[in-house]
């Protein structure tokens, strides 16, 4: 490489010396003194700088180019040996179809249990440019992009030009148009943003026809009214998400050129901080409805009765809603029929009106509710809940629940009920209802809350079929022992309890005179360790002593099933049999997870129960991420048990 820098060199100086070809004399600066040699004078100095400079840029210019040039020659010499240029069209076309949609995938978001994701709301504005990208990348690519039509059906950038080549490109099929810009840093950006928008419609205009999907996003209305004269009769799916606190955002429009107007395919609609009232004939027939941030000029009854023109509604969404407030009770009507709604999510809504509603639809067994539910000082579960002789007709799912589980300590200000059928843990199988609620102000004691809606369980809110119930973080500041046992008295049916962080004070009444529990067959302990069970802010927690514990299982013959998660081994070892004691005679099977107890100990607790047999031997172990039992000690337990299961979370 090197032996080539002579050359390189002299051919710059020939380039040099071509452009200094037939020089003017040099112009001498003001007050310069005459130069011995025009060639030593400053001027003359300068205009050499500048023609070097210019000799360089422009040698740098012709090798870019030829660089370029050559690489494109080479890269598509390239391609057209890799495999997949040969594949036939057809192929590549499918091949296509699948990335493309793999793309608009990771655009959308992704909702987990009703909520979309940090990461998913910032994918969600991201352009799908796939089919520009597919058709820079070689000549045959190029072709096959420009004749799929499909890959132009989706216009997500307002550029005109770009939404001009998506209309040509896409031939006649449906389209789908979305302009979701996060909200702009500064009201220029965002002005600028909404202007381009506005460009765009008169060319999307011209094909009305063809909409299939509408949405738009921190956009004012002002800048798209003009769509809805056009009525786009083809609309299936319509998304209009306003500025949140946006003085400027005008209603009036909506009401007089949008209420008469009808969108016989719209069966999916979403407004947010979008007012349309709910007299529009635009909510008619949905499958789909989410409204979010929007406060309603109509009571509660005018959108009841709208839900009943929507019969095959699956998804219903209030996030943040609030109804004219009517002190008239609701008129006793039979209940809408909703039968194919899947779920229900709700989000910072009152009492009052979710409890209209829940009394004024009826639901499919199969329903899924949830959500967050604001409560006032003298709210009750009767304010939300049908009453028990009409639950069969409105919300049969109700009626089916089988495990429930109350967390009083979701955070400092939120407490939570999830309720779930078909199996015991209502952490793994398909819940029916799961509702975090929350004071409604300032001036109501979530401690207060809590207690009340758990004395409720049972009598305000029946569970017929409860077999397996829950609880998370009951301090005895927060759930006295005599209330406790109050409830627990009307769910002496259940076969399954679990204490998740619980105080000593409430354990200790589990089996006593007081609080018998004759069908309980199964036990679970989570999060019982020393270090715990500290005092945490308001909560005041009492770790359960290995002589009460003892205590409380003597209480318990009928157990079969313990579980351990993240306890003191000390509590475990109360197990250990001896000729004085044999605790839990029926016990067949122990599960311990996340649990510090050693091998050896682990070794003595099963040989001391097939030594001292009570009516039934213990016949599984279950070991889920329990550092302390290695190989060896699962080999000695499988001869000394039935079984010995062992999971690695």
């Amino acid at each position: 490489m090197e032996a080539f820098i002579p050359q390189m060199q002299q051919l710059m100086l020939d380039l040099v010396g071509n452009m200094t070809a037939g020089p003017k004399a040099p112009r001498k600066l003001v007050g310069e003194d005459d130069c011995k040699q025009p060639d030593d004078c400053p001027g003359s100095l300068i205009r050499e700088l500048r023609i070097f400079a210019e000799a360089r840029d422009f040698a740098v210019e012709v090798i870019k180019k030829f660089m370029e040039s050559k690489v494109s020659e080479l890269a598509s010499r390239h391609n057209r040996t890799v495999a997949i240029s040969s594949l036939p069209n057809e192929v590549l076309s499918i091949i296509f179809e699948y990335a493309h949609a793999a793309a608009v995938a990771d655009a959308d978001p992704e909702e987990v249990e009703g909520e979309v994701t940090k990461d998913a709301k910032g994918k969600h504005k991201a352009p799908v440019r796939f089919a520009l990208c597919a058709s820079h990348v070689s000549k045959s690519w190029r072709d096959i992009a420009i004749n799929t039509p499909w890959l132009w059906t989706r216009i997500d950038a307002p550029v005109l030009r770009f939404v001009d080549t998506c209309l040509s490109r896409s031939k006649g099929l449906p389209l789908n148009i979305m302009f979701q810009k996060p909200s702009a840093a500064t009201l220029a950006d965002r002005v600028q943003y909404e202007e381009s928008v506005e460009r765009c419609i008169p060319s999307l205009l011209t094909h009305v026809e063809r909409w299939q999907s509408l949405a738009l996003s921190d956009v004012r209305p002002i800048y798209y009214l003009s769509i809805f004269p056009f009525s786009p009769a083809t609309l299936e799916k319509l998304d209009l998400t306003g500025i949140v606190n946006d003085d400027q955002t005008d209603q009036i429009p909506f009401r007089s050129q949008m209420l008469t107007k009808k969108l016989p395919r719209l069966r999916e609609l979403t407004l947010c901080d979008i007012k349309i009232p709910i007299s529009s004939p635009i909510y008619r027939n949905l499958i789909s409805l989410t409204l979010e941030r929007i406060s309603f000029d109509d009571p509660i009854e005018d959108f009841i009765r709208t839900l009943g023109s929507c019969p095959l509604i699956e998804t219903l969404t209030l996030v943040d809603i609030f109804f004219l407030d009517d002190e008239d009770p609701l008129p006793s009507n039979p209940p809408i029929a909703l039968l194919h709604l899947k779920e229900m999510q709700f989000h910072a809504l009152y009492t009052y009106a979710l409890g209209d509603i829940l009394s004024s639809i009826r639901t499919p067994p199969t329903v899924q509710i949830y959500g967050h539910c604001l409560l006032d000082v003298d709210d009750n579960l009767d304010l939300i809940f049908p009453r028990s002789g009409i639950v069969f007709n409105t919300t049969p799912s109700l009626s089916e629940i089988t495990s429930l589980t109350f967390n009083f300590m979701v955070n400092e200000t939120t407490f939570s009920l999830t309720c779930a059928s078909g199996t015991f843990d209502a952490d793994t199988s398909d819940f029916i209802l799961k509702i975090e609620f929350e004071p409604a102000g300032d001036w109501v004691s979530v401690d207060a809350l809590s207690r009340r809606i758990f004395l409720n369980l049972g009598r305000v809110f029946p569970l017929p079929n409860l077999v397996s119930l829950t609880l998370v973080g009951a301090a005895p500041n927060v759930l006295r022992p005599p209330d406790f046992v109050k409830v627990l008295r009307r769910l002496s049916h259940i076969t399954h309890l679990k204490f998740d962080y619980c105080s000593a004070t409430l354990m200790n009444t589990v089996g006593s005179g007081r609080l018998s529990l004759p069908n309980l067959t199964s036990l679970s302990f989570s999060d019982l360790m020393e270090l715990k069970m500290r005092p945490a802010k308001q909560y005041i927690m009492q770790m359960i002593s290995p002589v009460d514990f003892c205590a409380m299982l003597a209480r318990l013959p009928t157990l079969e099933t313990i579980q351990f998660t993240n306890c003191s081994v000390g509590l475990i070892q109360t197990l250990e049999s001896t000729r004085a004691k044999r605790l839990c005679p029926r016990l067949e099977d122990l599960i311990l997870e996340k649990c510090d107890i050693s091998g050896a100990d682990l070794i003595a607790l099963a040989e001391s129960r097939t030594k001292w047999r009570g009516e039934e031997v213990l016949d599984t172990i279950w070991v889920v991420d329990c550092a302390g039992v290695d190989e060896q000690t699962i080999a000695r337990l499988e001869d000394i048990v039935s079984q010995v299961q062992v999971l690695r979370r």
